[in-house]
């Protein structure tokens, strides 16, 4: 799989022009962006994307995805395949090397339970940083330059009940001076109960619950159309191919037909 677009120097006269190379991610769920670690084993790792994270973010346990081969630009252009099969679930175990490098407006994160590693710079000069939300039992394995450049002291982590040693006893983890034991403020994690994906011209949703209602709106808000559901597997054509919004009772997903 081509996962790079290589880069090359030209001059035009005496002024150099360059293209850089920028690695490309797999897919996008839900405004987070993931590369595939293993097929076979179907886990991901949240990759780097076009635009910075913000905010409060919530990684999930699981995410709908596929390959993609998206490859992202010097101008921060995408090409790839127009379609992308969002119908296999992947479990997230890692946060990729400088994932989220650089993001001054990432307030907070949630990690989910089954994270096992965090690569080196995945966070780095996360200045405003305050709240990091564990959910896993074991601390996922951090690189020593994880977190550099947080500010540690004003940085509270969260972790499980019971879960309080390991954390203070393990690597990186150690750096931060407050970490809270209690139930996660609540914080449900994310599970692909319910699967909604574009294929063959439709949205497809399966595993909705029977008297739910079917949200559909375009990129510019309108709303496409309003159905109830009424079995397990319902498909929802539209008349041409582009990204749509889906809501339902558990939430909004963006979808490419």
């Amino acid at each position: 799989m081509e996962r790079m677009l290589r880069m090359g120097l030209f001059f035009i006269g005496i002024s150099p022009f360059v293209i850089f190379s920028v690695e490309a991610y797999d897919f996008e769920y839900e405004g987070i962006y993931y590369k595939i670690i293993s097929k076979a084993e179907a886990t991901s790792s949240v990759d780097r994307g076009t635009s910075e994270y913000i905010g409060d973010i919530v990684i999930p346990q699981e995410v709908q995805g596929g390959d993609g081969t998206f490859v992202v630009g010097p101008g921060g252009e995408i090409t790839g395949p127009p379609v992308v099969d969002y119908s296999k679930t992947y479990r997230v175990t890692a946060i990729g090397e400088n994932a989220f490098g650089g993001c001054l407006g990432l307030k907070s994160v949630t990690l989910p339970s089954g994270l096992a590693s965090i690569e080196q710079q995945a966070f780095q000069n996360c200045l405003f940083l305050v709240r990091i939300t564990c959910l896993g039992e074991t601390p996922p394995a951090c690189d020593s330059n994880s977190f550099e450049n947080v500010n540690k002291s004003n940085c509270v982590v969260y972790v499980p009940q019971g879960r309080l040693e390991a954390y203070r006893n393990a690597l990186v983890w150690k750096d931060f001076p407050t970490i809270i034991e209690s139930d996660p403020s609540g914080v449900a994690e994310t599970q692909c109960a319910v699967k909604i994906f574009g294929k063959d011209g439709q949205i497809w949703v399966v595993g909705a619950p029977e008297g739910d209602q079917i949200s559909v709106y375009d990129m510019h808000g309108v709303l496409v159309t309003v159905l109830p559901v009424t079995g397990d597997n319902m498909a929802i054509r539209v008349r041409t191919g582009g990204i749509y919004l889906v809501k339902h009772s558990g939430g909004t997903v963006k979808v490419k037909v």
